[in-house]
């Protein structure tokens, strides 16, 4: 990493307790200064296969079962905690599936959880994971943040991380989720300055 690069890795070290592995000091700069980071951490392709088949069935069962309780108005005004409808054909999901320890893999033995702990301390826990379902032609969605700041007056360190994995091999046609780098900082936040400890 650069200079730069290397005075905010220390100083993520010194806000998690820990020192950062230098194998993740490349992703905690990446993630500290733009906001996003795209590490080479993946799933295999058969965990891929086996999340994308416990998503497409428990979206086929929830569909099938609106279908036949005639809930489609429910859905369409609120949804529920599980299953909401986001815009028109695109769907947010909580898969029970996935919490079983067949997907162990999606979280403690997740291939970025070391990138993850690097950035928010050995302690971090996953508080909800969610599913993004988008049909063909589906509505695009607005811009927006996945996360407040808990401070209006400093910019502070991150409090949490988002992990986005595509279930389906993604190009720009297919209307992939995208990042502005920096728009996590403060409005009036001087990136000169390293993250305070």
């Amino acid at each position: 990493g650069s200079k730069g690069g290397s005075s905010r890795a220390a100083a993520m070290s010194a806000k998690v307790g820990v020192e950062v592995d230098p194998k993740y000091e490349q992703v905690v700069t990446g993630f500290c200064q733009d906001g996003v980071c795209a590490p080479k951490l993946a799933l295999t392709e058969a965990q891929v296969e086996k999340c994308r088949r416990a998503v497409t069935d428990y979206y086929n069962k929830v569909k099938y079962t609106i279908q036949t309780l005639q809930l489609h108005d429910t859905l369409e005004s609120k949804g529920w905690a599980e299953f909401k409808l986001r815009c028109p054909g695109r769907y947010d999901m909580q898969v029970p599936e996935l919490d079983g320890p067949d997907f162990d893999f999606l979280r403690e033995g997740a291939p970025w959880m070391g990138a993850v702990k690097a950035i928010l301390g050995p302690e971090c826990k996953l508080v909800v994971m969610g599913c993004m379902l988008s049909q063909p032609n589906s509505q695009t969605q607005q811009w927006h943040s996945d996360g407040d700041h808990l401070s209006e007056e400093e910019h502070l360190p991150p409090y949490a991380v988002n992990i986005f994995v595509p279930l389906v091999d993604m190009d720009p046609s297919l209307g992939p989720t995208e990042f502005i780098p920096t728009t996590h900082l403060l409005f009036n936040y001087d990136p000169m300055h390293s993250i305070p400890p």
